[in-house]
């Protein structure tokens, strides 16, 4: 019973972090993009679809979601993405201040390497 009740948590954590990633790298895809204004919602929408196509798992995500992964990618050191994201008040967007900027190039921490 204790076995089955680890393998199950264990499994459960890599899906929820596999929608991380999906959710990080849509998310960065669609802000190297900027047209159209990437607000809150289309961004929880292009990762719904990113999950779906990957996953074949339906999910709804809440802009709530969305935010705190911009701020993880914006200013959570454990990620190391320091990604340069900023936010247009007058279209409600958010968009990279560096054009060439993309999570995937982001360098190493001092704690990764």
């Amino acid at each position: 019973m204790h076995d089955k009740y680890i393998l199950d948590h264990y499994f459960c954590d890599m899906a929820t972090n596999k929608h991380a990633i999906i959710r990080y790298r849509t998310i960065d895809q669609c802000l190297r993009n900027p047209t159209p204004p990437w607000n809150l919602k289309p961004l929880s929408e292009a990762c719904s679809q990113a999950i779906y196509e990957v996953t074949k798992q339906e999910v709804t995500l809440s802009e709530r979601i969305i935010t705190v992964e911009i701020a993880n990618m914006r200013h959570h050191n454990g990620l190391g993405f320091n990604a340069p994201i900023e936010y247009d008040r007058s279209t409600k967007s958010y968009y990279y201040e560096s054009v060439d900027f993309k999570i995937m190039d982001a360098p190493l921490s001092q704690l990764d390497a």
